[in-house]
């Protein structure tokens, strides 16, 4: 009997590169998001860290340009806060579309790999059924060779 071969070899070949390219994809923004996540801790602890310094160094009254200096640094932290975030949710967008991609192709890659396991139980089953023919084969050419002599 011939060897097993499978046909769609290639189709699943290529499966895998498409899972492996998606869980690559899906890894690189993960990693953004975490850099994202962290670039935001790090600018709201800086604006706290602005108000706390303000707190110790100037205990005292201060100054109109003072104040202004304080708003302005403050409203500057806000808003590259605010950019920060903005990016954080497109970037959250993008990886759990990176994670439904990388389902997808897992998925369409153990449908290939779930025909390539019912074809080689078919080719095992089959081959089966052959040694039994071959046996049964043999078992009545002896028994109709000993009716014989």
């Amino acid at each position: 009997m011939k060897k097993f071969s499978f046909n769609l070899r290639a189709l699943l070949k290529l499966r895998e590169w498409e899972e492996q390219l998606a869980r690559q994809d899906f890894s690189e923004t993960v990693q953004n998001v975490s850099t994202l996540e962290d670039k935001t801790r790090r600018v709201d602890e800086e604006k706290d860290s602005i108000c706390r310094d303000w707190d110790k160094s100037h205990t005292r009254s201060f100054s109109r340009n003072e104040r202004l200096g304080l708003h302005a640094a403050i409203a500057d932290a806000s808003q590259t806060s605010k950019e920060v975030r903005d990016v954080l949710v497109t970037a959250e967008k993008r990886r759990d579309e990176a994670l439904s991609r990388m389902k997808q192709a897992a998925r369409k890659k153990k449908v290939v790999a779930n025909l390539k396991q019912c074809r080689l139980e078919e080719y095992h089953a089959e081959a089966m059924r052959q040694k039994t023919i071959e046996i049964e084969d043999i078992y009545n050419a002896r028994r109709i060779e000993r009716r014989g002599i």
